[in-house]
């Protein structure tokens, strides 16, 4: 595993890969990213352990037999995924049982990574704003609002909301806040020790991802609004939304190539344009 050390006033930042990942690791003030991907800290603010040990991944909660043997944890940490329109399905609506989820672990002394599905999992309600449905690929997003987004790598698409718009980032940074209501503190949320920066998310929980090959998709986002000065806006907002929210908790972001969209010069043809897995963390560094 290759590392490469940045310096940066007091910042340290290391940098390495893992397949087609980029993770980051690095110190500075308040709890910001975390784990297999970017983590903050600060001496004078006591923060939660990171992940580390044995992960459960699935998103499917095991039985009660693979969780613990004889009362005690088989699993040190899980990655727990949860989708927002679950958690919100109307605005300021965060009393659903999809919460529970997070207790079945937490509850049996495993540590948790929150990983919140926005984009294509992002509620209605968030999905209707900042502009009219636009549909495409055989997406209808007439009902649900957003914009149609297919990722060709995987065959997956699904409507996204304007992730970019102040209107979108105003909701993410109350289930943000709802989020820290509950598990920022070491009593009740002692276990829930890193949140996932989805904000700026497509269909994964890779915010620098678009929608790869679909040139189809990529027209639709930039014409929509999406452009490189809005999509750097948005992760600028994600990020700063986490550091003031969380104080003990870390957050995580996934590295990945940055499809910036722009446009030819005739104005026909939206590309995404490969920033490359460096750049993206070095922004996300210089952006806190």
């Amino acid at each position: 595993m290759k590392k490469q050390k940045v310096n940066k006033k007091s910042t340290k930042l290391s940098v390495f890969r893992r397949k087609n990942t980029l993770f980051i690791a690095f110190a500075l003030i308040f709890a910001l990213v975390g784990g297999a991907y970017l983590y903050i800290s600060h001496a004078e603010v006591p923060l939660k352990p990171p992940i580390k040990g044995l992960v459960y991944t699935n998103r499917v909660v095991p039985p009660q037999g693979l969780l613990q043997k004889n009362g005690t944890p088989i699993f040190n940490n899980a990655v727990v995924l949860l989708h927002w329109k679950d958690l919100e399905p109307t605005d300021q609506n965060f009393n659903t049982p999809a919460w529970d989820q997070i207790d079945q672990y937490t509850s049996k002394g495993i540590g948790v990574r929150l990983r919140i599905m926005s984009g294509i999992h992002a509620p209605d309600f968030v999905k209707k704003m900042g502009g009219p449905a636009i549909s495409g690929s055989g997406i209808d997003c007439n009902v649900s609002g957003g914009i149609a987004v297919f990722n060709t790598w995987d065959n997956v698409g699904g409507c996204v909301p304007r992730f970019w718009t102040e209107q979108y980032l105003y909701q993410y940074k109350q289930l943000m806040q709802e989020v820290a209501r509950r598990y920022d503190n070491f009593s009740a949320g002692k276990y829930v020790l890193d949140v996932v920066d989805s904000a700026c998310m497509t269909v994964y929980a890779e915010p620098f991802y678009r929608a790869h090959k679909s040139s189809d998709s990529h027209k639709r986002l930039y014409n929509a609004g999406l452009d490189e000065e809005n999509d750097k806006k948005c992760h600028r907002r994600a990020i700063n939304i986490h550091d003031r929210t969380f104080k003990h908790t870390r957050t995580s972001i996934a590295f990945n190539n940055w499809e910036l969209l722009t446009a030819k010069p005739d104005n026909q043809y939206r590309v995404a344009t490969d920033y490359g897995l460096q750049q993206a963390a070095i922004f996300v560094a210089e952006s806190r």
